[in-house]
């Protein structure tokens, strides 16, 4: 699930900075740095869509984008958290087990 999310907001910024570089015409760095900091909700204002396109495209971008984007995020901290999890109770285990050895 990570992964899928994380390949589905990867394409969506790829589509996003294609769109951005062809239809407003800025190099694919500034392109793809706005499509990041759109979705990020950090829209820092140094680019903002001149065209017709652009503003519609981005409209439909913000709404799609910032969910996966979120929801790209949630899951992975989840991912993050059930593992640092499961490797504390596996080392647990381990001492505990030690502890018996040791009273045997």
């Amino acid at each position: 699930q990570v992964r899928l999310l994380l390949g589905l907001t990867t394409s969506v910024i790829a589509v996003a900075t294609v769109f951005y570089h062809v239809a407003e015409g800025w190099g694919f760095l500034d392109a793809a740095y706005f499509a990041t900091v759109t979705i990020a909700t950090v829209g820092y204002g140094d680019f903002a869509p001149q065209t017709v396109p652009g503003k519609i495209f981005t409209m439909v971008y913000v709404l799609v984008g910032i969910g996966l984007f979120v929801a790209a995020g949630t899951a992975l901290a989840d991912h993050l958290i059930r593992k640092a999890r499961a490797d504390e109770r596996e080392r647990y285990e381990r001492a505990e087990a030690t502890r018996r050895r040791r009273r045997d």
